[in-house]
């Protein structure tokens, strides 16, 4: 039967080809993925970074060594109101660097997303069992972090893009 043979060795190059087609179709496919990563990162490094750091200290069993360093009472309440105002205002400024305006709206789709990321990660120290708790008052200072991170950030940043 020749003419099965022919279709047969057809198969088997067109399956090859096929082949071929695919392994390239997934490098162009990583390839731009890597690339709109790259893309995001250069949009986004200042909250990137910075939701790093609050990730540590938030997550890490003892991120400062509490028992070396001496601070006021309630001094932990405060670094958590610091440290997610600085998220929340990292966030508006990436926002207003890609071109968006920093509108109400925009600020409070930002103040909701981050009092979500303030509950989740009060409630992952719990979950990690390293030795750190969910604490009511950190979740209220990190949301009062994320207000006046919002109020005061607005105008900073605005200010800023307006002068460049």
């Amino acid at each position: 039967m020749p003419g099965l043979t022919f279709f047969t060795s057809e198969a088997k190059k067109l399956t090859a080809n096929l082949a071929k087609f695919t392994q390239l179709t997934n490098i162009l496919v990583a390839y731009n993925l890597l690339k709109n990563i790259k893309i995001q990162v250069k949009k986004w490094w200042p909250t990137g970074l910075t939701a790093l750091v609050v990730l540590y200290a938030t997550l890490w069993p003892d991120p400062m060594a509490a028992d070396q360093v001496m601070l006021f009472p309630g001094a932990d309440k405060l670094i958590h109101a610091i440290m997610m105002g600085g998220l929340s205002s990292a966030i508006l400024f990436d926002i207003r660097r890609s071109g968006q305006s920093l509108s109400k709206k925009v600020c409070k789709r930002v103040g909701i997303g981050m009092v979500i990321f303030s509950l989740a990660d009060e409630i992952g120290q719990s979950a990690m069992e390293l030795g750190r708790t969910f604490e009511v008052l950190d979740f209220l200072a990190d949301s009062g972090g994320v207000i006046l991170g919002i109020l005061l950030g607005r105008p900073v940043i605005n200010c800023i893009f307006r002068k460049s």
